[in-house]
C-alpha cells in the first residue's frame, strides 16, 4: 500500500511533510504528534500550513481543518491508494490476509509503542 500511496501523494503535489499535515487533517492522529514524531520543526510545519491553505487543501481557521476540496481530494488518494494495494491482498484470500494480520500485529504495536513513548526531538 505505501508505494502506492507515495505516489499518489506525490502526483497530487504534497511532500512529505504536506502529507502528513493533510493527515492530521483528517483527525485520525494527532497532528501534533505527526509533526514531533518526524522531527518537524515548527517554523517548517506552519510554512506548509500556510502553502496548503493557499493551495485550497485547508481552511484559513486557526484549526487545522479541510477545506471542502481538500478533503474531496485526500478521499480520493486514499480510495486510488485501496484501488492501487487491492491486488497482493486478493491474491492471499480472506483466510491468509486475516492470519497474516495476526501475525503482523504484535510487531506493528511493539513499533508503534516504541515510536509514540520516545520524547520528540
Amino acid at each position: 500500500r505505501g508505494d502506492a500511496h507515495v505516489a499518489l501523494l506525490m502526483t497530487h503535489g504534497l511532500s512529505g511533510i504536506d502529507a502528513l499535515i493533510t493527515h492530521g487533517a483528517e483527525g485520525t492522529v494527532p497532528a501534533e504528534l505527526l509533526q514531533s514524531t518526524r522531527g518537524w520543526s515548527d517554523d517548517a510545519w506552519q510554512r506548509a500550513v500556510g502553502s496548503l491553505r493557499a493551495r485550497g487543501w485547508l481552511q484559513d481557521s486557526p484549526e487545522l481543518a479541510f477545506s471542502e476540496w481538500g478533503a474531496a481530494q485526500r478521499t480520493a488518494i486514499e480510495a486510488r491508494t485501496d484501488q492501487l494495494s487491492h491486488g497482493p491482498y486478493a491474491e492471499l484470500g480472506d483466510e491468509a490476509c486475516t492470519e497474516l494480520r495476526a501475525l503482523a500485529r504484535p510487531w506493528s504495536r511493539v513499533m508503534s509503542e516504541q515510536l509514540f513513548s520516545r520524547p520528540p526531538g
